[in-house]
């Protein structure tokens, strides 16, 4: 029983990379561009930010100044949801592929972008953290 659960998912796997959604090469550019992205987020806060005994800023106001500490593996969070959301963009605009390929091409088009955005973020607290 199991065993054929797991060919039938190996199957389901094989035909998913197989279909026409990964031969576009715009598509392959926007999930390789999110994913360069969010692995130098995730580089770029374990090189800028070594370990510390000390807590890290996780918030900071102009008006309060920093309002919100943690540990270091909490920083991490940023790029973490990141990732999650890279997943599922990709997972969405694979399923919308067949049926609506504007929107699709919309969800990944846009995937970068937030990867852009959760990356500028990263750079704030690794400003208030220097």
């Amino acid at each position: 029983m199991a065993a054929t659960a797991r060919q039938g998912f190996l199957a389901t796997l094989h035909g998913w990379f197989a279909s026409s959604f990964w031969r576009r090469p715009a598509v392959l550019f926007a999930v390789g561009a999110a994913l360069f992205l969010n692995l130098g987020t995730w580089v770029a806060l374990a090189v800028a930010l070594p370990r510390s005994p000390f807590p890290f800023t996780l918030h900071y106001t102009a008006a309060l100044g920093a309002d919100f500490f943690g540990t270091r593996s909490q920083l991490f969070i940023v790029p973490g949801i990141g990732f999650l959301l890279l997943g599922l963009n990709i997972l969405l605009a694979a399923w919308l592929w067949n049926r609506e390929r504007a929107l699709a091409a919309f969800v990944l088009g846009l995937t970068p972008f937030v990867q852009i955005g959760l990356a500028a973020g990263s750079v704030f607290l690794i400003l208030a953290n220097a």
